[in-house]
């Protein structure tokens, strides 16, 4: 039961260091853009959010 337990707390400790490394990224790259830039990371997500929502048709 405990070797489980510690299997899968592992499996998470991997999975956070993984999201860290993305999250670190995604910092950086908006930190590049600069104070009065955009941030590159929420604007691709943003144009990704509206493609996939439908829009209403008037």
């Amino acid at each position: 039961m405990l070797r489980t337990r510690l299997r899968s707390v592992e499996g998470q400790m991997k999975e956070l260091r993984h999201v860290r490394r993305v999250l670190r990224s995604f910092l950086a790259a908006c930190e590049a853009a600069g104070a009065g830039g955009e941030c590159p990371v929420i604007e691709n997500l943003s144009l990704a959010a509206r493609k996939r929502i439908p829009r209403e048709s008037n």
